[in-house]
This record gives structure tokens, C-alpha cells and sequence, in this order.
């Protein structure tokens, strides 16, 4: 199995990218619009709510990291709402669009870390929702791969300033 998570400092990733299926079903889902890979890696997330963690349906969100409209046009489809929607397939878990990508950003696999940070300052915004927040304890914060945490911890930024001080907002990457 696949399912292979770590916890670190701020970030909890279901698997690693060094996993040759990983990488293939990532590669596969995000470049060569093979969504049914990245439904098949959803079962990472589906492991992962067996497992036994806080988050329940009635006090939790999840939050795909949103592609810009230009690319999510180019290739008709975010992965990461794939992966949510696959993953959550049965449960009573919702998936919220809170964030919009408003810096078309190139892709960052070639950056240094440093330069990735910069790279995401301003680059979401948050979207107001109809949402009962007083039932909301947790917003988990969803990308695909995360190799420096800049990505997260960008949208976690621009989430931060519109939501409720209860509201906890935990970061979760399907591969590192």
C-alpha cells in the first residue's frame, strides 16, 4: 500500500512522491489529463478518515488549492478537487471552493524554495461562502504535492485573515 503518512511541523502528507506509482499517477493526473489516476490515488484520503483522527463531517471542511482560470481552462480540470472529490467519495465530508487563484503563477517544480515563496505572495484570494462557521472547527487545506510547503502555506495566509479565530486550518498534501 501507498498509504504511507507523516506529520510534519504544519503539513500531514498521505505518501511520497518518490513512490514510482505516486509519481506516475500525479505525472499522469496533472499533465496528461488522465483524471482517472488521480481518482485512484483519492483512496489515499479515503484510508486516511479510517484512521483515527479528529476530523468529522459535521465540524470539518476541506479546501482544494485552486489553479488559476487560464490553466484549470488549459487542462479542464483541478486535480486537487479530483482527488478531494474521489477521496471523499461516500462520506458526508463537504468540499468548499474558498480560495481563487488570482496570480496565474508558473508551475514552480523548477524553483528554489525561496523563489517559490515569492512567487505565491498574492497569489489567492479568499471567496466568501454561505457557511456556518459556528459549527466549523477545522478547515483542511488540500494540495496535490507539496515539496516546500510555499503552496499551503500561501492559501493557508490568504484563509487565515477572512476566518473565524476558532477555525483551525490544517494542511494536508497527498505526496511529498
Amino acid at each position: 500500500m501507498y498509504y504511507k503518512p507523516t506529520h510534519g511541523n504544519t503539513i500531514t502528507t498521505l505518501s511520497r512522491y518518490t513512490e514510482p506509482f505516486i509519481k506516475a499517477s500525479i505525472t499522469a493526473g496533472k499533465f496528461e489529463h488522465n483524471e482517472g489516476a488521480l481518482k485512484r490515488l483519492g483512496a489515499l484520503l479515503t484510508h486516511h478518515l479510517n484512521e483515527p483522527t479528529r476530523w468529522q463531517p459535521a465540524d470539518t471542511i476541506f479546501v482544494p488549492i485552486p489553479l488559476h482560470t487560464e490553466r484549470q481552462a488549459k487542462r479542464g480540470y483541478n486535480q486537487v478537487a479530483v482527488l478531494l472529490k474521489a477521496g471523499l467519495a461516500g462520506t458526508d465530508f463537504r468540499i468548499y471552493q474558498l480560495l481563487e487563484r488570482t496570480k496565474n503563477t508558473s508551475p514552480q517544480s523548477h524553483l528554489a524554495r525561496a523563489d517559490r515563496l515569492s512567487h505565491l505572495k498574492d497569489a489567492f484570494a479568499y471567496r466568501s461562502q454561505k457557511i456556518d462557521w459556528a459549527a466549523i472547527r477545522r478547515v483542511v487545506l488540500v494540495d496535490d504535492v507539496s515539496t516546500t510547503g510555499s503552496t499551503l502555506e500561501a492559501g493557508r495566509a490568504a484563509l487565515r485573515a477572512h476566518l473565524p479565530k476558532h477555525v483551525e486550518i490544517q494542511l494536508l498534501a497527498f505526496a511529498h
